[in-house]
């Protein structure tokens, strides 16, 4: 999975977010999944 495929998903994510009225506290447990994610997937896309 490439990096922008990980941005395109998590603007996704986002903005689903968004409409259904997510919390602050939801977004902040999707930003530290998200920083996993991309920290698991950085050395793969590095190349």
């Amino acid at each position: 999975m490439g990096r922008t495929q990980i941005l395109t998903g998590l603007t996704t994510l986002f903005k689903k977010a968004e409409t259904v009225h997510a919390t602050p506290q939801d977004l902040s447990t999707l930003l530290r999944w998200a920083r996993g994610m991309c920290f698991l997937a950085g050395p793969a896309t590095l190349d």
